[in-house]
């Protein structure tokens, strides 16, 4: 029986929470932001990362409304190669957060339980590992396999 490469993600997370051990297919960029969140964040704690309040959010979206509204249209097309993926494409500002968010039903209610919704800081010393926190720490687009 072969492994599917999030579950190969999912063990080394694992082992690395709990024995503080990097273990293969983890990419280099990975494995350093693991380590700077090894002491940071608690990947078990039921902590909510920080939220603007609405009118902050709205404030911010306002200001960059020009961006958002040629943002959404390409969030929506790439959205449709991905759908049905247990997948959602985010738009960040460049502090690090959330300002929109087109996705699979599934992982925007799983999002949401995370407390992971617009207004949402997604900054890596905050909630650890992510999309964004890492694309904002190394200045480059990034990607997160999750589970």
């Amino acid at each position: 029986m072969s492994h599917q490469p999030g579950e190969e993600i999912q063990q080394a997370w694992i082992a690395f929470v709990t024995n503080h051990v990097l273990m293969p297919p983890v990419r280099p960029v990975i494995a350093a932001s693991w380590e700077r969140c090894w002491a940071r964040v608690d990947p078990y704690s039921p902590h909510r990362p920080p939220h603007l309040s609405a009118e902050h959010l709205l404030s911010i979206q306002v200001n960059h409304f020009d961006l958002m509204a040629i943002a959404r249209p390409v969030m929506e097309d790439v959205y449709q190669y991905i759908e049905n993926s247990n997948s959602a494409v985010v738009f960040a500002n460049n502090v690090g957060y959330l300002l929109d968010t087109v996705g699979d039903a599934n992982i925007m209610a799983a999002l949401e339980r995370m407390g992971i919704t617009p207004g949402t800081l997604l900054a890596e010393g905050e909630i650890g590992t992510n999309g964004i926190g890492l694309s904002l720490l190394e200045r480059m687009p990034q990607y997160v396999l999750g589970f």
